[in-house]
């Protein structure tokens, strides 16, 4: 059996380390064999020498037509806007404060800037879709006001009926005439994609004590489809 280097015994070493290991302890010292059994890992080969993680990039923005400081998307900045929250009607009347003011044919905004609302009222002949020809300068005016007002965003056209027929024959006639309004819109001008048609039929009368209830549910509307 080979001789140990003096001062490997002191550390405990000679019955459970080989020649290699003693040799370099005893060159070490004897305080520098005391070592913890873990091994330290080598740095990660997949991020070694790797760039520093950029900062994550900025969220979008929300593509909901607003865009940054024109809230209601009119045109009209925020800081110019007299209506903020409601989206300017170009039609002639003080384009460019930002309101919806009233123009030709008493076209406007209800309250909640939800509904188109105008003075005339367009009828359609017994159980007919075609339109007359008298109600044709007020859709030529709706025309130009839709389409000159993007803040108005898409627009629905609601047609409804009175109760006489059936509820599905109803619903099939009005669906017909809110087609034959949305396309006699397209022809003046206004985008497709920014008109909906839908007939309701009878499904949504109107009911008062002293009114003609029938008359009144014989209506078109238009409203901002949000």
């Amino acid at each position: 059996m080979r001789r140990l280097p003096r001062g490997v015994r002191a550390c405990g070493l000679a019955t459970c380390v080989g020649l290699t290991l003693v040799t370099a302890v005893a060159a070490f010292g004897c305080h520098r064999a005391r070592v913890d059994a873990a091994v330290v890992d080598p740095p990660d080969r997949a991020t070694a020498g790797a760039p520093a993680a950029s900062a994550p990039a900025a969220s979008e923005p929300p593509l909901d037509g607003a865009v940054d400081g024109d809230g209601d998307a009119d045109g009209v900045v925020d800081g110019e806007d007299r209506c903020p929250d409601a989206p300017e009607l170009v039609n002639g009347v003080d384009d460019g404060d930002g309101c919806p003011d009233v123009g030709p044919f008493g076209i406007r905004l209800d309250e909640r800037g939800e509904r188109i609302e105008h003075d005339g009222k367009i009828h359609f002949g017994l159980d007919g879709d075609a339109i007359p020809e008298e109600h044709l300068p007020l859709l030529a005016a709706l025309a130009e006001v839709i389409q000159a007002s993007p803040g108005l965003g898409v627009v629905r056209v609601e047609v409804h009926t009175d109760p006489r027929g059936s509820a599905e024959y109803n619903r099939l006639l009005s669906q017909r005439r809110a087609e034959a309004i949305r396309a006699a819109l397209i022809e003046r001008g206004v985008d497709g994609g920014r008109l909906r048609a839908i007939g309701f039929g009878a499904d949504r009368p109107i009911v008062c004590n002293e009114c003609d209830s029938w008359a009144l549910s014989r209506r078109v509307e238009f409203w901002r489809d949000r």
